[in-house]
C-alpha cells in the first residue's frame, strides 16, 4: 500500500504565498487639488516618469491539516514567510500611460517549515525566487503583449520562465493591486473578477515552472474615506476577496481575506497594504492513491513602499 505524501511540501505554502503576494508600492509628484479632492479620486491619473520606488514586504501563514488513506491519517503543521524587496522606476509615461519600467530584486526568499506527527524532525526549506537579485525592464508601449528583457552583465536580453508569470503589465502599471478605472467617489464600491485578480497571485514559486493557479471568485473594494496621512490626502480602501482556486491537481481551497490599502492621492500609487484572512482546502492529491488531505489556516500580510530619492 503506498503511503501519502504531501507534492511538494512547500507547494500550497508557495500558492497561498502567491495569492496574497501582491508587491506595496508608493508614489511620487502632482496633487489633485481642491474640494474635489476630498470627496474623490481619479484613478485614471498616472505617476510622473521618473519616479522610483522601493518596495518591502512580508506575508507568513500558518496552516493545520490532516492526510489520511484507508485507516491511517496523520496530523501536521506548516508554516511558511515570503519575503520580497525591489525597486522599480517608471522611466517613461507618455499621455497619461505608463509604457516603460524598470525594476531591480533584491532579497526574495520563501522560507517553509513543516511538522509531521511520524516524522522525528520538522522538515525545513529555504528557496531562493528565480527572480531575486536579478534587473528586468520593460516596453509597454505596445497593446499586446509586452516586452520584457533581463539584465545579464551589461546586456539586456529576451526574458522567460517565471518572471513573465509575474511581471504582467498589470501588475507593473500598478504593482499593489489593480485600480478601478475613472473617479469614484467616497462610498462607491467596486469588484474584479478572480479572473481579473489572477495576475497579481502568480508567483514564480521555486521552481522553473513557476506557480499557475485557476482562480475563480470576486473581490470587492470601497473607497472607505479620504483623509490626509503625514500630511498628504489619501485615499483608505477597504476590500474583501472571496477566492477559490486549484491549488495541486486534486485539491481545490476556498479563502477569505479581508484588507486596507491606503492610495497616494499625490503620487498616484498605492503606499501600504494590510490583510489578513483564512483559507480552508480539501481534496484526493492523484498522486496518493485514495488518500485525501484537509486543512485550514490563517495569512497575514503587511507592506510599506517609499519614494527613492536620488543624490
Amino acid at each position: 500500500m503506498s503511503t501519502l505524501t504531501l507534492n511538494k511540501p512547500t507547494g500550497i505554502a508557495c500558492a497561498l504565498a502567491a495569492l496574497v503576494a501582491m508587491p506595496f508600492v508608493a508614489f511620487a509628484p502632482q496633487d489633485q487639488e481642491g474640494a474635489a479632492a476630498t470627496k474623490s479620486i481619479n484613478f485614471d491619473l498616472r505617476p510622473e516618469a521618473g519616479l522610483k520606488i522601493a518596495v518591502k514586504g512580508k506575508m507568513t501563514v500558518a496552516l493545520d491539516g490532516t492526510m489520511s488513506q484507508g485507516e491511517m491519517e496523520h496530523t501536521f503543521k506548516q508554516s511558511m514567510a515570503e519575503s520580497q524587496n525591489y525597486t522599480q522606476k517608471f522611466t517613461e509615461v507618455k499621455e497619461n500611460k505608463i509604457t516603460k519600467v524598470e525594476r531591480t530584486y533584491e532579497e526574495s526568499t520563501v522560507k517553509t517549515k513543516l511538522e509531521i506527527e511520524v516524522l522525528p524532525e520538522p522538515q525545513e526549506s529555504e528557496n531562493e525566487n528565480p527572480v531575486a537579485w536579478k534587473s528586468y525592464r520593460a516596453d509597454m508601449s505596445g497593446e499586446d503583449e509586452i516586452k520584457l528583457e533581463v539584465k545579464d552583465g551589461d546586456e539586456w536580453t529576451a526574458a522567460a520562465g517565471p518572471a513573465k508569470k509575474q511581471l504582467t503589465r498589470r501588475r507593473l502599471e500598478s504593482p499593489l493591486m489593480p485600480l478601478p478605472k475613472g473617479t469614484k467617489q467616497v462610498g462607491e464600491s467596486w469588484e474584479f473578477s478572480g479572473k481579473e485578480l489572477k495576475d497579481y497571485f502568480q508567483d514564480p514559486g521555486s521552481d522553473e515552472e513557476g506557480m499557475d493557479v485557476e482562480m475563480d471568485g470576486t473581490g470587492t473594494f470601497e473607497l472607505a474615506e479620504i483623509k490626509p496621512i503625514y500630511g498628504v490626502m489619501c485615499g483608505v480602501i477597504k476590500f474583501k476577496l472571496q477566492l477559490g482556486m486549484d491549488i495541486q491537481s486534486g485539491i481545490t481551497a476556498k479563502m477569505v481575506i479581508s484588507g486596507t490599502a491606503i492610495y497616494n492621492i499625490k503620487h498616484r500609487v498605492y503606499t501600504e497594504v494590510k490583510l489578513e484572512g483564512t483559507m480552508n482546502a480539501e481534496g484526493e492529491p492523484e498522486e496518493s492513491e485514495g488518500g485525501s488531505l484537509q486543512m485550514k489556516g490563517k495569512v497575514a500580510q503587511k507592506a510599506t513602499a517609499k519614494v527613492v530619492t536620488d543624490e
